[in-house]
């Protein structure tokens, strides 16, 4: 079997002004809120955009092979 894998990131502005850097975990992935001067910066964007999809990426994972265990075992007990 194949699997695609796919990613997608969005940058938007936002008007939450967060005193420092946050990280509001989702069930879908990850979602980072910057401050604003280090949205402006090549430097802190790209920090939060790789902080964000390491934590999307494990959690993908995570699920992806917690799923295929269950299928497997499933297929071993018929």
């Amino acid at each position: 079997m194949a699997y695609k894998i796919q990613v997608e990131i969005k940058i938007v502005e936002t008007p939450d002004r967060p005193a420092e850097f946050t990280l509001d975990k989702l069930d879908s992935g990850a979602v980072k809120i910057i401050a604003n001067e280090s949205g402006e910066s090549i430097d802190g964007i790209e920090r939060a955009v790789v902080d964000t999809s390491y934590d999307a990426m494990r959690q993908a994972l995570s699920k992806h092979l917690a799923e295929l265990s269950k299928k497997k075992a499933l297929k071993k007990s018929q």
